[in-house]
């Protein structure tokens, strides 16, 4: 027993090993370590790219120069920290255009024409009260319309010209002053009118009669239009009001109620083209009068 003991001892102290491979080891020690941030997978593009990173920056430098300027006068310099506010909202407003362009454009047009309207109504027209379904309608097409469509095609510019900074800016703004529409529809590039047409002279009171209309009044229960009627003999004028808008049967209401039911049906009538005045309800009704229609030339 005493001369087994030291071989049961070193036996039990050198077990057998098992072969290992090295597949059986763990994978964490073969990992890299982790990367702090991942690697993007989409292409950028390198103009974009730099421009966002100087709208960064420019944003970054305004937020320092702003909370400095707050520290270096203590917490009390408002006129020192609102100086900065307007560079600050500026990048702010450059950063959203480029990471959201048809939303900002479609806001900021939505934010103008209300505005515009807003001044239109109280400054220019001094109305008593405030159109807000006017001022609705034009801002929901500043937003759904004006906005998206200007995003467009000033993208479609961008893409004609490539050229970066204030050169490429002003060729993109002359692009769009000699496009093919606005070249058509000059005035310096129409044909030359032809020899102008006089009226026939009128021979009888009501006979033959001018009619016009007169908008952007200060509203007087409700209306805000007028209809002027003037007879070309006499200079007698009547005038109708109209609420809008208006369509070609509510002018051909109140002309038949007021103006035919005094003087008779007239044998002339003297227009602009004026939608109503040139829409098929107003002919057809002028035709079956016996009617006839002169209207003046389209500029």
């Amino acid at each position: 027993m005493a001369s087994t003991l030291p071989l049961l001892l070193v036996h039990r102290s050198t077990p057998p090993t098992r072969p290992t491979a090295p597949l059986l080891h763990s994978r964490r020690l073969t990992l890299p370590p982790r990367p702090a941030s991942l690697p993007a997978t989409t292409a950028v593009d390198p103009r974009k790219g730099a421009r966002l990173s100087k709208l960064h920056a420019a944003a970054a430098s305004c937020c320092d120069s702003a909370s400095a300027a707050a520290v270096s006068t203590g917490g009390g310099g408002g006129e020192a920290s609102g100086a900065k506010d307007w560079r600050l909202l500026l990048a702010w407003y450059l950063l959203s255009l480029d990471k959201h362009p048809v939303t900002t454009r479609a806001v900021t047009s939505a934010v103008l024409t209300l505005a515009g309207d807003l001044i239109c109504q109280l400054a220019i027209d001094k109305v008593p009260e405030l159109d807000l379904k006017r001022t609705f309608v034009f801002t929901f097409l500043g937003l759904v319309l004006v906005g998206p469509t200007l995003h467009v095609w000033y993208l479609y510019l961008s893409k004609l010209v490539t050229i970066n900074g204030a050169s490429g800016a002003i060729a993109r703004l002359l692009l769009d002053q000699a496009c093919a529409t606005c070249q058509k529809y000059k005035s310096d590039h129409l044909r030359p009118a032809g020899l102008l047409q006089p009226l026939p002279i009128p021979s009888s009171v009501w006979a033959d009669v001018g009619i016009d209309f007169i908008e952007a009044l200060p509203r007087v229960q409700g209306k805000t239009v007028i209809l002027s009627v003037v007879d070309r003999f006499s200079k007698y004028c009547h005038f109708l009001p109209l609420a809008h808008p208006y369509t070609a049967e509510s002018v051909a209401q109140a002309f038949f109620g007021d103006i035919v039911r005094l003087h008779g049906v007239p044998q002339s009538i003297v227009s602009d083209r004026d939608p109503v005045f040139t829409s098929a309800f107003w002919t057809e009704l002028m035709r079956l009068t016996g009617t006839k229609l002169f209207m003046s030339s389209a500029l």
